[in-house]
């Protein structure tokens, strides 16, 4: 890709004194000194010399090649050995021609006849004349006639020429016309390197390379510090995600910001803000309609295809125009199929630009080509602040502590019982968040890693009373308490104090709402009526499967799709006080109802639940007023509407502040209207004061 001549001259060089062999004067004197004289000790050292250059090439080229990492920056280690064995064998070459005698019988016109004539040559090779007598077709054939014409006339003078000056110093000529053109092809990469395409990622040295978007972003930053607040004064929030390369451009910026991963609202009160495509979505429900949003691209690399390169695939490149013209606009251009605007690997950043900030620059509120107004929150009017009464948890394996805590239920004991999901195990604690009880462990039944027989030789099995990432939790009049171990695939349910009583369960998969009584494929959620029937969301399989209190298969609804009662990834699941069933149809992005019968009611849309990452899962409650409140994850809120689906309020910010979210998930509501809602990437469980 970059150093044609020492690739194709060392090859040749190499494979040329492997054959003939390293001669005791290297090639250079006419007969061979008697060893042991001056003259001899230099022959020896020099073929010596020689040997070692042929052992280095062979050897560099077949270590990079097999064990190297095949990166471009690594080029340097077998070139190297190239130059050299291409040096000393020109040189070999150069001095047994009579460049004098070359010179004087025309070969500078051979020299200059050679790359007119191959062009021409190459001209009739892929014209593709007597198409059809269409205008274009005609006009192709005669240039094809005309090129013909004048290849044959330049293969006259060739042959004139080559005549003259005889087969030696003809073939002396047109290998050194060859290292000419590829010392010109070489010349020319190099430049374009250096000068041209240095941060772009067609160049395969450019790895994991800063954009040109880098440099603009900051020029536009500095202009807008200059004509605000002067020379580099303005106040900048950056995070983690893009504190390489920027730190070194946010040295000269006294007054900047850095947030890591964690912003606040404090920290992106600023002019202008920075984030990766990590944090991103953490920044936007800070920003909102306040700013005008820029996506550029921060990191990019090369597309390394080459390294899965065959003799197989490599033939068919060669024996294929158009493969062949690709790689020749590779090549030489550094021309891909895709654009530089829409690359193979690049890590995004976003530049946020406050928009009484852009009003003062870009022409007192014409809005720059580029710049990206993001839509206004449709239940931003219904925010509302409710006090928390209670916060509990910290990361941790200790009792008290969580990680990533999901489900949450209040039982008629008043307590609250949480799915600590990957500590594999239930707490309970008061309303208060004081530990009462624990239970569970870890156990992969597909395994089966960490699975224990609870009673030995009892009736209790292997893996009973274990957890494989539980999510949801409900707990019935009687105080039982029903667990969705999600990825063992089963529903558990054990006495208040963790004993335990049943399963049922175990994986599959249904193509419809048809079948598979007794499987699941990962369920989230769980919710048990008056009756005692059980109803969980089936999230893998799309549907809702309702059973006895005791496992025995009731009925089932749903599969995929957009119409009502079907499912794209079902999670959250609550009852009401007459039976009624409320549904968090994720992808859906909407709510649907169901009455005690099962039958469709009505649905309304969630604006929200825009991602369909593992962590945005939704789940939902019904208070004693008939309100449904559902967690927003990646919105960082609670949304609460009326029974119909009339926006009431929401809630919650994002941070880590005691009165704050990073990914509300779990949610429940007790008798006195008391909010529960579980954080498992703040690892807490936040109780809030009653809506009025």
């Amino acid at each position: 890709m970059y150093e044609f001549l020492p690739f194709l001259i060392s090859m040749i060089a190499t494979i040329y004194y492997v054959i003939r062999g390293v001669p005791a004067g290297a090639g250079r004197d006419a007969g061979a000194p008697e060893a042991g004289t001056p003259a001899g000790r230099r022959a020896s050292t020099d073929a010596l010399f020689l040997s070692f250059l042929v052992f280095w090439n062979l050897m560099t080229l077949f270590a990079y090649s097999w064990a190297g990492e095949r990166m471009a920056w690594l080029t340097v280690h077998p070139v190297l050995p190239m130059i050299f064995i291409t040096g000393r064998f020109l040189g070999d070459w150069a001095e047994r021609v009579d460049w004098r005698e070359l010179w004087r019988r025309g070969g500078a016109l051979l020299a200059l006849l050679l790359p007119i004539t191959a062009f021409g040559c190459y001209t009739l090779l892929t014209k593709r004349p007597f198409q059809g007598l269409s205008v274009f077709k005609l006009q192709e054939t005669g240039n094809w006639i005309a090129a013909l014409v004048i290849t044959l006339l330049l293969l006259a003078l060739v042959v004139l020429v080559v005549r003259r000056l005889g087969g030696r110093l003809a073939i002396a000529t047109a290998i050194a016309t060859l290292l000419l053109v590829l010392t010109a092809f070489t010349i020319r990469t190099a430049w374009r390197f250096a000068y041209i395409t240095y941060d772009y990622a067609t160049e395969l040295m450019v790895f994991a390379h800063g954009t040109p978007d880098v440099t603009r972003t900051m020029d536009e930053i500095a202009d807008i510090s200059r004509r605000t607040v002067g020379d580099k004064q303005i106040k900048v929030a950056y995070d983690g995600d893009v504190s390489w390369p920027l730190e070194w451009y946010m040295r000269e910026y006294p007054n900047r910001v850095f947030y890591g991963d964690n912003p606040g609202r404090e920290q992106l009160d600023v002019p202008v803000v920075l984030a990766g495509d990590k944090n991103d979505d953490k920044v936007r429900p800070y920003l909102e309609d306040r700013y005008y949003r820029f996506k550029r691209r921060l990191v990019w690399w090369p597309t390394y295809d080459y390294q899965n390169l065959t003799f197989k695939r490599i033939w068919d490149i060669l024996t294929t125009p158009e493969k062949r013209e690709l790689l020749w606009d590779i090549l030489y251009w550094r021309k891909y199929p895709r654009t530089t605007d829409d690359w193979y690997h690049v890590h995004n950043f976003y530049m946020y630009v406050r928009k009484d900030v852009a009003q003062q620059i870009w022409g007192f509120g014409a809005v720059p080509p580029d710049a990206f107004e993001l839509p206004p929150d449709p239940y931003a009017e219904a925010y509302t602040e409710v006090a928390t009464a209670a916060v509990w948890g910290q990361i941790g394996t200790e009792p008290g502590q969580f990680n990533r805590p999901r489900g949450i239920a209040v039982g008629p004991d008043r307590n609250v019982y949480v799915v600590d999901s990957d500590n594999a195990r239930i707490q309970v604690f008061t309303t208060d968040g004081v530990l009462v009880t624990q239970w569970g462990s870890r156990c992969n039944l597909a395994d089966p890693v960490g699975c224990q027989d609870p009673d030995g030789s009892g009736p209790l099995a292997l893996g009973d009373g274990q957890f494989q990432e539980p999510w949801g939790i409900a707990v019935d009049s009687a105080g039982l308490v029903y667990v969705a171990d999600t990825w063992n695939h089963r529903i558990q349910v054990f006495q208040a104090d963790g004993s335990f009583v049943r399963k049922w369960g175990s994986f599959g998969q249904v193509a419809a709402a048809s079948g598979g009584e007794n499987v699941f494929y990962g369920p989230r959620g769980v919710a048990v009526d008056g009756q005692g029937r059980v109803f969980v969301s089936d999230t893998g399989n799309k549907r809702i499967v309702v059973s006895s209190s005791d496992g025995t298969y009731l009925y089932q609804w749903g599969g995929p799709g957009l119409g009502p009662g079907a499912f794209e990834e079902p999670v959250g699941v609550a009852l009401d006080v007459d039976g009624n069933l409320y549904v968090a149809d994720t992808w859906n992005q909407r709510v649907q109802v169901f009455d005690s019968d099962f039958t469709y009611l009505r649905e309304w849309t969630v604006d929200a639940w825009l991602g369909q990452g593992v962590a945005n899962k939704p789940f939902i409650a019904v208070d004693g007023q008939g309100r449904v409140y559902v967690t927003d994850p990646e919105g960082y809120r609670v949304i609460v509407f009326d029974g119909q689906g009339g926006l009431v309020a929401t809630f919650g910010t994002y941070g880590y502040e005691a009165d704050a979210f990073v990914l509300p998930t779990g949610i429940a509501v007790d008798g006195d209207g008391y909010i529960y809602v579980t954080d498992p990437e703040g690892q807490k469980v936040l109780k809030f004061e009653p809506l009025p």
